[in-house]
């Protein structure tokens, strides 16, 4: 089970404030440039720390893609909120900090 597909993960929602886009895009521009692949769960690492004063949640989801194999996600939320728009698309397996 890997990164859900080739593309890049989806959009942030409009809601986050312009301090959190910078942080991200830094985020984006230099996994770009990392020797070992850019994928949704190094980015949600990275990411989560970087704006940890939000207590962001790592949230694990998987699907079934066009060729019905399993395909996972993993993405950030905050405040119950999804930061990447490609979340919707998946089933939320467990938030890491539910018991």
């Amino acid at each position: 089970i890997g990164e859900s597909d080739s593309q890049s993960a989806g959009q942030m929602p409009d809601i986050a404030p312009d301090w959190f886009r910078r942080r991200s895009a830094a985020v984006h521009r230099v996994l770009r440039h990392w020797p070992f692949g850019d994928t949704c769960l190094r980015r949600c690492l990275i990411l989560g720390q970087r704006i940890r004063r939000l207590h962001p949640v790592l949230v694990i989801g998987v699907r079934h893609d066009e060729q019905g194999k399993l395909a996972a996600h993993a993405w950030l939320t905050v405040g119950g909120i999804a930061l990447d728009t490609l979340a919707e698309q998946y089933f939320p397996l467990r938030r890491l900090n539910e018991a």
